[in-house]
């Protein structure tokens, strides 16, 4: 049995959205990526809207051609500096750490190294954003069109809560 439990606290005069997953009477933390800033959700999502200019291929294909092809953030200084002024660091390297335990059953990232934990979270939060695409959903296995991208373009620009990635 999988039950969702969401409450909201306030925190320096800015309401919390936390959710828990409750699986078989086991609590599981859930990262909801409340420490994003707007900033860098609207670059995150320009990433993905600039790919889509010119993507053609398969849907599923979409994520990896728009977050795994080529890195967001180059550099130590201005991934550091990125980070640091975008994400709470802390909970960025366990949002990847979670992330790749359950999907790859152990961490690869380097956390060491500000660069690769960049461009994982952003890797991460592609994936949480294009998951509120209803057209990528249903074109998973298809070849997108040019009106195909053009609808996912328009519901990316339509997301204002991101859904969580482990729902």
């Amino acid at each position: 049995m999988i039950k969702i439990i969401r409450y909201d606290y306030e925190q320096d005069n800015e309401i919390i959205k936390h959710y828990d997953i409750v699986v078989n009477n086991r609590w599981n933390k859930m990262a909801y990526y409340n420490d994003i800033t707007e900033e860098a959700k609207e670059e995150i999502k320009e990433q993905a809207k600039e790919v889509l200019k010119w993507f053609n291929g398969y849907g599923c294909d979409l994520h990896h051609e728009a977050f795994n092809t080529d890195y967001f953030i180059t550099g130590r200084y201005e991934a550091k500096k990125w980070l640091e002024e975008n994400f709470d660091i802390f909970e960025a390297i366990d949002t990847i750490k979670e992330y790749e335990q359950d999907n790859f059953g152990e961490v690869y990232t380097d956390l060491s190294e500000p660069e690769r934990v960049a461009n994982m979270l952003v890797y991460i939060c592609g994936e949480e954003l294009l998951s509120n695409s209803k057209t990528l959903d249903d074109k998973w296995n298809d070849v997108l069109t040019r009106e195909d991208c053009e609808q996912i373009t328009k519901e990316l620009d339509e997301v204002e809560e991101w859904k969580n990635i482990h729902l």
